[in-house]
């Protein structure tokens, strides 16, 4: 009978918990019990304070007589020294003065099952270094890679005939989510991950000819069970990339196919087992197919490539880990992406995307108001400086920058600089054309529709892109076809807040107060009672005359200052209004 064993993963450590050991990459690491039984507990409530007092009574039975004060002190001096962490400087174990403690490190519970030994009998082995997760799986992204792009690379330049093609025709591919069907639901984030992998590296393959559709639009078929035909028809595309992780008695394998939408052809499909060699020469072998065929290609070069991305394993599973968790948009979710994003730079400090993740996670952070957001320009600007000193090249970069340009000092020059050399990098970039319409909206709204309009080409299926592209029309008065927009992002997502916010704004452009009122009463809601959208509904409510309303709002935003970060602005102007 297959028995389970518990195992707790942070950084390069792990914790098997029934056998009460602390490896570091697969080795042991000798530690007393008692750090031992502080180390399990602190990992048990990861990121909340473990007080004193609950240590004490941990370590401790009640009628041990000890200065609990003294050993305790001890005990977590032992259990650094072991994890080579520093009280001042804390990696995993975070002091909290006159309280306790906290484990500050990103966590993954995991559970093994093994046949149990036929026998007791006591033996002496040498651990066997674990290898990370990534170590079994990337080579076969990479792999998997190389053959794709060297296939559309072939397909770009090719005609069915066989001939060279020099006309112009845009090719639109799509890379579906990966199919995790290894049994293991801790995989996930892998095969989210490779797929976010394969997007970018594809997009930039041949940004004139090849238009890739962004991740948004094709993560709701993850697990679909719509045929091709009609992910053809709501994507609008020419080619599909479909891929499975699965698992056979001889280890891991991925499966991937290009096909052909209009017959569902597969004009590709090969079969990816353990072990693999590293192929990482998926970019030489492209520019060779196009030398080949006289033409001038203009993907990165290796060069370029190596400096953005990480020959790390750990480092790559730490930060395909940030990725999965700053997607959720919480408050602890982006607070655990920066430590997995700053884990994957103490592995590899040269992975230049790494910073991007952590620049992304705090202006999410600052944008949602879950800190003050004069804390946000300081960190967001040091992560880009150091990330562009590794690689200029990387159109996030520029994304992020523009931002943080725009909320300083509006000095449009620049900020429109660093946009069209995000959209010059990569035209692919949805977020890079969605963003620079948000900022275009009101100064230019003719160029804003034409952004707005790239974005959804390639990322049609998002409901905030299609909201925004409504927001977008509000502004130069295109007020019935935002409507239309609107109404599709509402039905795509009807708990969408921005959403919401955006359809109160065009009922307040038709002079339709109670209307919009409603609408805003509804975003609330739908973001839990956000400060952000309490503050948007009591304006509105100021703007109606409803003094009392706004009073209760008011009320709300300072209760809520007791818990939670808001902007003391929203506080100051509803103050204002009421005459406070």
């Amino acid at each position: 009978m297959n028995q389970e064993t518990k195992i707790i993963r942070f950084g390069v450590f792990e914790v098997s918990v029934d056998a009460g050991e602390l490896r570091k990459q697969g080795q042991k690491v000798k530690l007393q019990e008692k750090p031992f039984q502080a180390l399990t507990l602190m990992l048990q409530h990861a990121g909340r304070i473990v007080t004193r007092e609950e240590l004490c009574r941990r370590l401790w039975t009640a009628d041990t007589f000890v200065e609990f004060d003294d050993n305790l002190n001890a005990t977590i001096k032992r259990l650094r020294e072991a994890l080579k962490d520093s009280a001042d400087s804390p990696r995993y174990i975070e002091t909290v003065p006159r309280r306790g403690y906290r484990f500050i490190a990103p966590v993954e519970v995991v559970r093994c099952e093994h046949e149990p030994a036929e026998t007791a009998l006591p033996t002496t082995s040498v651990a066997r270094p674990r290898r990370p997760l990534l170590v079994q799986h990337r080579p076969l992204l990479v792999a998997v890679l190389l053959l794709t792009m060297l296939l559309i690379t072939v397909l770009l330049w090719r005609s069915e005939y066989g001939q060279r093609v020099y006309a112009s025709r845009t090719i639109t591919l799509a890379v579906l989510p990966m199919a995790n069907q290894s049994g293991d639901n801790g995989q996930d984030f892998l095969t989210d991950g490779m797929t976010e992998d394969l997007i970018g590296h594809l997009r930039q393959l041949y940004p004139e000819r090849l238009v890739v559709i962004a991740s948004d639009s094709v993560s709701g078929y993850k697990n679909t069970n719509k045929d091709l035909h009609q992910i053809e028809q709501e994507l609008g595309i020419d080619y599909i990339v479909r891929s499975t992780l699965d698992r056979d008695p001889d280890g891991a394998f991925i499966t991937t196919e290009l096909i052909q939408t209009g017959n569902e052809n597969p004009l590709w499909s090969e079969k990816f087992k353990l072990p693999v060699q590293e192929l990482f020469v998926e970019y030489k072998a492209s520019q060779k197919v196009a030398e080949a065929l006289e033409l001038k290609p203009q993907p990165k070069n290796k060069t370029e490539l190596s400096r953005s991305t990480t020959g790390n394993n750990y480092a790559f599973e730490a930060y395909l880990r940030g990725l999965s968790a700053s997607q959720h948009g919480t408050e602890d979710n982006l607070r655990s992406a920066l430590g997995w994003f700053e884990q994957a730079l103490r592995h590899d400090p040269q992975y230049a995307l790494a910073y991007a993740g952590i620049a992304r996670a705090w202006i999410s952070l600052g944008d949602f108001h879950f800190i003050d957001s004069s804390q946000v320009e300081l960190k967001v600007g040091d992560a880009i400086s150091k990330g562009m000193q590794l690689d200029p090249a990387i159109s996030d970069f520029y994304i992020l920058q523009a931002e943080i340009l725009a909320k300083k000092d509006g000095n449009h020059e620049k900020v429109d600089a660093a946009f069209r050399r995000a959209i010059e990098l990569d035209p692919n970039n949805a977020e890079a054309h969605e963003k620079y319409a948000l900022y275009l909206r009101e100064r230019r709204p003719n160029d804003a529709a034409s952004e707005i309009t790239k974005a959804r080409q390639l990322n049609p299926l998002s409901p905030w892109e299609t909201a925004c592209a409504g927001w977008v029309l509000i502004a130069s008065g295109r007020l019935d076809e935002a409507a239309v927009l609107l109404d599709q992002a509402f039905r795509m997502d009807p708990k969408l807040p921005a959403t919401m916010k955006f359809l109160s704004d065009l009922e307040q452009k038709r002079g339709h107060t109670d209307a919009a009122i409603d609408w805003l009463e509804r975003a609330a809601s739908a973001s839990d009672r956000t400060p952000r959208f309490l503050y948007y509904l009591a304006r509105t409510y100021a703007k109606a005359g409803r003094a009392d309303k706004v009073r209760i709002l008011l009320d709300e935003l300072r209760q809520e200052q007791q818990h939670r970060y808001v902007d003391p602005e929203y506080i100051n102007s509803l103050g204002s209004m009421l005459g406070d």
